[in-house]
């Protein structure tokens, strides 16, 4: 499996101090649900996106993803079980040196 760092936002605070920085670091969340959302397509075009890699890692194939109806079917799912969709977090950070 690829090598990447999927949790940094978490793990600022700690780097920040450790070189020194005294860190000033926001985040926002954005939370979505309903027959309006752009989740699904969001969530559909980030896996279309994803698709070479995810076959080629063997984590599923074109045909059980079937990407073109993926949006169709998570807003239906979604509607069914009155669920709602966490976006991303989005993580601002910088840092100074103390006086």
């Amino acid at each position: 499996r690829d090598a990447i760092e999927t949790d940094m936002g978490s793990k600022l605070f700690g780097n920040f101090h450790a070189l020194g920085l005294a860190p000033r670091i926001e985040a926002v969340l954005r939370v979505e649900g309903g027959a309006e959302a752009h989740a699904y397509e969001y969530v559909a075009e980030t896996v279309r996106s994803l698709m070479a890699r995810i076959v080629a890692l063997g984590i599923a194939t074109p045909e059980g993803i079937d990407i073109d109806t993926l949006a169709a079917r998570l807003r239906a799912q979604a509607l069914a079980g009155h669920h709602f969709f966490f976006y991303p977090r989005m993580i601002g950070a910088w840092g100074s040196k103390p006086a």
